[in-house]
């Protein structure tokens, strides 16, 4: 018999499989040391400064951004007037009043899927009017009188589709769809646990109703055993019916078979690993109880992996990011993150295909869509698990399996995970045709990223329940918070029938006298939540505590606690511990996660920095402080500098640095040390003795006023470039030139006065740069930037040939590769002179695009070679 096919239409969906991939093995999996149901913090994903740099704006996305963003989505589909283009959720006209449902616009009619979606919905939005609206047409309409169940579908008594602003007369669909129930019930709990239940059998009496659920769910022959099935006459089940996540927490708030709640979570974790394909790592639609594709007459997909195996990964990563049982859910997780990642070749996407958005999926490799394509056949909305392609693609992406994969970032910290939940973030909210389904998996995967789909638990109404998005924790599990970024978190709001009077936090540092900050007030949400914002703080290494307040109008005052620790990233100070204002500090990062790969000076407004602080070189603080948060899977290191300061192991090196971390330390805790000699009682007088406009000369004359013999190092401010320095040895960064003394006049006695020092400079510099190179094809054209501007491009010839330029430009010097369109052409540099010091092409500071040989395009080694549009680049000069 014929129970529950979803006939979705060719409308907004796609399929097609790009090129195979091996899922990596399980190997990688671990424990979530704090789900959420025992630590009641929720992360806002969207929000994380690992996520930031990918959005590449210039202003990080913040959580009032994402409230705002989350209300627009639920307003639209929810609320909109337009009810033919945007909502889905119509009011039951003839039902009684405030009855509403939700609509399958593509298919019409009512499905009890959507209604208990929009039910989850409703209270995880704190809109109860909307939660009993939907929850009251649900009993009312969808429980037919002969079974035990809820109908999975629901059209008009003649049998025609359901109108936009339906009667309340219909006709039932032939059995149940279990996840229904499923989330019925879970939404029921959390109903309770928001906003409390009246007595006996009233529509708002959610315990009772919850519990009432699950009883007709465990009556209904819907299980064999433990394992819940797709049909009561089925011995089949659906992948994305498994919700272990929920089993544990009917487990602990159902009023019956508990014991049977939590085998089944034990079941479906066992059958998930079974049915993943171990090549692809993706889901059927329908699966044996074994996790082998099981194929039903009436539906083409059903072996496939198809709509329904969207949800798979959310209920995956739920499970591991809210009760982490076992680590099978983040290695499943990640096979199926790992799939979609690998969909990235761009020689088989069509021409006209969409690269607005980047590599969302392909990290650089230019696919921007879900990886989902339509074809002709046999659907054009599946494919096979074992990913044997289907022809005919085309361009149109599925917004419910990008939300559905974006939410995989609860469960694993994959390089490439930031670039599903930017095209989340980016993702236009569903309208038109297939607005239903993939409209609330949009918004599904919305709340799940922005901490907003969460455990609401028994007596809920009554905490403040914190939550503090930082993204990051210390190895106590504490919250951790830089210095030099805003912080949020979030609370609670009061109990049902209850307003906030007050809502305030004050924050107290523990160790280093700091005083407080506050009482600051919270700000309101729109999901029943605050908000708090914390401003940057004091940049030391610190414990703090969070005393946040609530007062309600029936309650009175509640006040909890944050605590959790600040990383104050770096200082720089001299050897007698005095913090140094105003040093210069250079960010240079591997071009690969290989530690012995090329460092790289990040360019200004890299999106390898965080946005709140993405200057390069930076400066420090007064108080000697300075700082960024780099991305992962890469090598550091951290060069310091400040003019008349010297290495305190090598006075001719006018720089320290750190050794190479990794990215990142849990506490950037960076202390560097500068020998900067006391100056204060050496006198410096400069004096000029020729001046022809375009140039100078200079005489230096110092003094020692010391008691005590002075081993000594100055600096000046000089005008233009420093060609010549007699009788000292010196450095220039900028306009400051740092001298010390040569063998012989390197210590002034008390007393003493050296006036043997002189130097000039050139008011209009110019600096000369030679490049050395040839082509392979003898077409290749090269250009050279300096500091970042283009100063001139040479097409080369197949042998090495000399191409001088002179600029009166500084800083590092790029040789880019700008013509390449096929194999065989390539370009190999021999070295550029600067100034008539020579640069091997091999020893160079940045790398990209390059490879050993021609006709390739792989991550390059220092040898001089140029593909791939790419280029060498050498150290900055001044």
């Amino acid at each position: 018999m014929k129970y529950k096919f979803k006939s979705y239409k060719p409308i907004f969906g796609a399929i097609t499989l790009l090129y195979f991939l091996v899922v990596q093995s399980a190997a990688f999996g671990e424990i979530n040391p704090n789900p959420t149901f025992s630590s009641g913090n929720y992360r806002m994903v969207f929000t994380e400064k690992a996520i930031q740099p990918v959005y590449e704006s210039a202003l990080p996305v913040t959580p009032q951004m994402v409230d705002a963003k989350i209300s627009e989505i639920y307003q639209q589909l929810f609320y909109s007037s337009d009810g033919a283009n945007q909502r889905i959720v119509f009011d039951a006209v003839g039902s009684p009043a405030g009855l509403k449902f939700v609509k399958d616009i593509g298919s019409n009619d009512i499905r009890s899927e959507g209604m208990s979606y929009g039910m989850m919905i409703a209270v995880m939005m704190d809109d109860k009017a909307m939660f009993d609206s939907l929850w009251g047409f649900a009993r009312a309409y969808m429980f037919p009188p002969t079974g035990n169940w809820y109908s999975w579908s629901l059209q008009d008594q003649a049998g025609y589709p359901v109108s936009e602003e339906a009667g309340a007369s219909f006709k039932y669909g032939e059995g149940p769809a279990p996840d229904a129930e499923e989330f019925f019930a879970m939404a029921l709990f959390f109903a309770d646990h928001r906003w409390g239940s009246s007595s006996g059998t009233a529509i708002d009496n959610y315990q009772y109703w919850a519990n009432n659920t699950l009883d007709i769910l465990r009556s209904s022959n819907l299980w064999n055993g433990t394992m819940v099935k797709f049909t009561p006459s089925g011995n089949f089940t659906d992948p994305s019916y498994h919700v272990p996540a929920f089993y544990e927490l009917f487990q602990r708030w159902a009023s019956s078979n508990n014991s049977f709640w939590q085998t089944a979570a034990s079941t479906s974790r066992g059958f998930l690993q079974n049915a993943a394909d171990a090549t692809t790592g993706l889901f059927p639609e329908y699966a044996n109880q074994d996790g082998s594709p099981h194929a039903e007459s009436y539906n083409e997909l059903s072996p496939h992996s198809a709509f329904d195996s969207f949800r798979v990964i959310q209920n995956m990563a739920v499970d591991h990011y809210w009760m982490s049982k076992n680590t099978n859910m983040r290695n499943l997780v990640r096979g199926v993150m790992a799939f979609y990642n690998n969909l990235n070749d761009p020689d088989v996407l069509p021409n006209d295909f969409d690269f607005r958005y980047g590599a969302v999926y392909g990290l650089g490799q230019g696919l921007s869509g879900t990886g989902f394509y339509r074809t002709t056949s046999p659907n054009p909305n599946s494919f096979p698990v074992n990913a044997n392609p289907w022809p005919n693609r085309a361009t149109a992406p599925v917004p419910g399996l990008a939300a559905m994969n974006a939410v995989g970032a609860l469960a694993t910290d994959e390089e490439y995970v930031k670039y599903f939940v930017r095209y989340l973030w980016l993702q236009d909210t569903p309208t038109g045709t297939g607005r239903y389904y993939d409209g609330l998996l949009h918004l599904f995967g919305f709340l799940h990223l922005a901490g907003y789909y969460r455990i609401y638990t028994e007596n809920e109404g009554s905490t403040l329940e914190l939550s503090i998005d930082t993204g990051r924790l210390t190895d106590a599990g504490l919250p951790l918070i830089y210095w030099r970024d805003p912080t949020y978190f979030t609370a609670a709001g009061c109990p049902e029938g209850q307003t906030v009077t007050s809502y305030t936090y004050t924050m107290n540092f523990l160790t280093d006298g700091y005083p407080d900050i506050g009482p600051v007030d919270l700000t309101p949400l729109t999901n029943g939540r605050w908000l708090a914002s914390i401003e940057p703080v004091h940049p030391s290494h610190d414990d703090f505590d969070i005393a946040v307040t609530r007062n309600c109008s029936l309650s009175g005052p509640r006040t909890e606690h944050i605590t959790g620790f600040v990383d104050p990233s770096g200082f720089v100070k001299d050897t007698f511990g005095n913090a140094i204002s105003g040093a210069k500090v250079v960010l240079w990062q591997t071009n690969t996660a290989d530690e012995n790969s090329a460092l790289i000076q990040l360019p200004p407004d890299s999106t390898q920095m965080a946005p709140y602080n993405r200057s390069n070189p930076d400066y420090t603080s007064t108080t000697g402080n300075f700082g960024w948060d780099v991305a992962p899977q890469h090598w550091y290191k951290v060069v310091a500098s400040y003019p008349g300061c010297v290495n305190p192991d090598d006075h001719d090196v006018f720089e320290v640095e750190t050794p190479l971390m990794f990215v990142g330390p849990e506490i950037t805790d960076l202390d560097m040390r500068l020998y900067c000699p006391y100056q204060g009682k050496l006198n410096v007088e400069v004096v000029p003795t020729m001046d022809w406009g375009d140039g100078y000369c200079a005489n230096v004359t110092l003094t020692n006023t010391n008691s005590w013999t002075l081993d000594w190092l100055t600096s000046l401010q000089v005008e233009g470039k420093v060609y010549v320095f007699w009788n000292a040895e010196y450095h220039q960064s900028g306009d400051t030139v740092t001298i010390q003394g040569i063998e012989w006049n390197n210590e002034l006695q008390p007393g003493e006065t050296s006036s043997s020092i002189a130097f000039c400079a050139d008011r209009t510099p110019s600096y000369n740069i030679t490049v050395r190179a040839r082509g392979t094809s003898g077409t290749e054209r090269v250009r050279l930037t300096v500091g970042g501007q283009t100063v001139s491009e040479w097409t080369l010839s197949t042998s090495f040939q000399d191409y001088p330029f002179s600029t009166d430009l500084s800083g590092g010097i790029n040789v880019q590769y700008v013509n390449d369109y096929g194999y065989y052409r390539d370009v190999v540099v021999d070295y550029v002179d600067i100034e008539s010091v020579r640069h091997q092409a091999e020893d160079q500071t940045q790398y990209s695009g390059s490879a050993s040989g021609t006709g390739d395009c792989a991550t390059g080694y220092n040898d001089g070679w140029i593909h791939c549009d790419g280029y060498i680049g050498f150290s900055a000069y001044q």
